[in-house]
This record gives structure tokens, sequence and C-alpha cells, in this order.
């Protein structure tokens, strides 16, 4: 099993890294979602989180998911 030891993507600074991370890390309609609460200016911390705790279950560590909620204990 792989640890991930990476803090996670960072809250985008500018419209490149938005962009960015929006291509790199979400999927269809979740992208313009981002992007849209991005433009707005709203608080991205969920979305970061989400990305962050996917990358955590990808790589086998299921420690921050409620047990019976697809985590492997």
């Amino acid at each position: 099993m792989t640890a991930v030891t990476a803090v996670g993507p960072t809250i985008p600074r500018n419209a490149t890294e938005a962009i960015t991370f929006a291509l790199d890390h979400l999927e269809g309609l979740q992208a313009s979602d981002f992007l849209a609460d991005w433009r707005e200016g709203r608080n991205l911390q969920g979305w970061l989180d989400g990305r962050l705790a996917d990358l955590r279950a990808g790589s086998g560590d299921w420690s921050d998911r409620p047990q019976g909620l697809g985590g492997r204990r």
C-alpha cells in the first residue's frame, strides 16, 4: 500500500491555476461548477478536500472515510 504524503492541491491564485486544477482533477460538470465558484470568489476548500480524499482512496488509504462508506476496514 502506498501512502499519500503530499498535502494535495492548493487553492488557485489566478485563472491559469484554476483552469489547470479543473482540467487535471475534475470531471465533466464538476469543472464548470468549480470554475463558477472560483470566479464568484467562493470558498474552494471543499473542492480541494474532496480531491485529496479521492487521491487517498485511490492509494488504498480510507482512513478519512467513515466506516461503511466504501472504506476497507
